[in-house]
């Protein structure tokens, strides 16, 4: 403190909060004096912070004792030009409105900054008063807080502004990579059922714990590398990790990556079962009808090109197989001499330009297959299977 003509307060002791990775100008356990802003104009309002080595911003403290309606605000970082507030290096890409409270607003991703002074804070972006948290400073320390209105240049709180700003942040404290992926075990389940989401961090030191939010906002008691979450109601909800091993390495994943969509009772889902149809969500399950093997194949004709064979689709099929023999050593089967195999036709036709010797003439016959079974060639004329093993 500045010395004056008293001396019993030329000092004075304050609590501070020291950790590895929170920087902050609040003084702990301590109530705000009351929130500040402009009245009628847009303005931005910093606080001073100086990093002895470069290092990453994760998230921006905030205070706001009130919350003023219709007030929007928009978190800055800008590095130092001649001893004020300089180039930008982070701002929000959309508006914010103000909770009540201290409040901890962690950034899309870590912010890297240099070593040396960063200005953190916020830009009151409409002419509402944002309210933000300050403590009475009598005087005002000089050198630690800035305003700037409707876009002006930066001016010093010192002298005479005498609100110090209850802003800190919550910073890398070590530059070992650390990556994390986070993702869905299904990409869709049914409402009401559940889903899990798991973190998978590489890089750092020690122990980890993870953090989980749901479209933002903390969910608390998330802290295992393995989410499971269930929504009552349908919806698409965006959920981020944020992890911090024992070192102080942080890093998280961005919330696009790891989207979960719940689906209302009676819509289409998918419950992973190729033999079922018609899946749909009902009770928190998604559930289809059982698929058997296909029926027996009908409607097979040789085109006027006397090239192509096409057949109708039966319900289930997905792919076929085409057996093609002389009629010379009919019966069908058991499979060989003369017969031909065209397998896992993927659509209801097949070109075939080989010609019967003369005086012959050649059979096909069609079974329709899919994944839960393969269908039959039909009967004989005494309606005994056709059997040959001349497709596997």
């Amino acid at each position: 403190m500045p010395s004056d003509d008293v001396a019993a307060n030329n000092l004075r002791t304050i609590p501070t909060e020291l950790t590895a990775n929170v920087y902050s100008y609040k003084y702990p356990g301590t109530t705000a004096s009351g929130g500040v802003g402009v009245n009628g104009f847009p303005a931005e309002l910093l606080a001073k912070f100086s990093f002895t080595s470069a290092t990453q911003i994760d998230s921006v403290l905030l205070e706001f004792p009130f919350a003023p309606a219709g007030s929007l605000f928009r978190i800055s970082i800008r590095g130092e030009s001649a001893g004020l507030p300089g180039t930008q290096i982070y701002v929000d890409a959309s508006d914010r409105t103000p909770g009540t409270g201290a409040l901890s607003f962690r950034l899309p991703a870590p912010v890297s900054v240099p070593a040396g002074n960063v200005y953190v804070g916020v830009m009151q972006t409409n002419t509402i008063n944002m309210g933000l948290g300050f403590d009475a400073e009598a005087p005002i320390r000089a050198g630690a807080f800035y305003v700037s209105v409707s876009g002006g240049a930066f001016a010093d709180f010192a002298p005479g502004s005498n609100f110090k700003l209850n802003i800190g942040v919550i910073v890398g404290a070590c530059l070992v990579p650390m990556s994390v992926d986070a993702s869905p075990v299904s990409a869709t389940a049914c409402a009401g059922g559940g889903n899990a989401f798991s973190a998978t961090a590489t890089g750092g030191t020690g122990a980890r714990t993870y953090q989980w939010t749901e479209n933002g906002v903390n969910i608390g008691g998330a802290t295992n590398a393995v989410l499971n979450i269930s929504k009552a109601s349908a919806g698409s909800f965006n959920y981020n990790v944020r992890v911090t091993d024992d070192g102080g390495c942080v890093d998280y994943v961005d919330g696009t990556n790891s989207v979960g969509t719940w689906i209302a009772d009676g819509a289409s889902c998918n419950d992973a079962n190729n033999c079922t149809g018609g899946d749909v969500c009902g009770s928190g399950t998604c559930n289809g009808s059982p698929i058997s093997a296909p029926p027996e194949t009908s409607g097979v004709l040789y085109a006027p090109d006397l090239v192509t064979l096409s057949w109708a689709v039966p319900v289930f099929a997905t792919n076929y197989d085409v057996v093609r023999g002389s009629t010379t050593f009919l019966p069908t089967g058991p499979g060989g001499i003369d017969e031909v195999c065209f397998p896992n036709t993927g659509g209801p036709s097949i070109a075939d330009g080989a010609l019967p010797p003369p005086g012959t003439a050649y059979w096909y016959l069609v079974r329709a297959k899919n994944s839960c079974g393969i269908g039959s060639y039909g009967t004989d004329s005494s309606l005994n299977p056709r059997l040959t093993t001349t497709c596997p």
